[in-house]
């Protein structure tokens, strides 16, 4: 170790101009088409262009999803055990019975009900 302290003036951009010159000359060249692409006019087409990919992989996940609750309720080949005579669409798709019965009798249930306190 010594007492001299450490020389920054290599580091300082000052010393050479037209260095410093060159290096802004760069810079502003690689952010050019970035800056373009930014000042360019947006529009609610091009807004909604930018959504496509994002619009399409949920359309995809709700496709998905929707087929296999379809298949499981009514398969192509025939019936399942699922699919059995007088169950309906939520019991068939799986929801638990209780929520079913709520659904097709269109009544809400009361909190007792819900929270499974209603025989205590």
């Amino acid at each position: 170790m010594t007492d001299r302290p450490a020389d920054f003036r290599v580091l300082d951009p000052a010393t050479d101009p037209a260095r410093m010159d060159r290096l802004a000359q760069a810079i502003s060249a690689r952010i050019a088409p970035s800056l373009g692409a930014r000042r360019a006019p947006r529009t609610m087409w091009t807004e909604l262009a930018g959504w496509r990919r994002p619009v399409l992989a949920a359309a995809a996940v709700l496709l998905a999803v929707s087929v296999v609750i379809v298949l499981r309720v009514a398969p192509v080949g025939g019936r399942t055990a699922s699919a059995r005579e007088g169950a309906g669409l939520l019991e068939a798709a799986g929801a638990p019975t209780s929520i079913a019965g709520w659904t097709e009798a269109r009544s809400l249930p009361d909190p007792a009900s819900v929270l499974g306190i209603a025989g205590r």
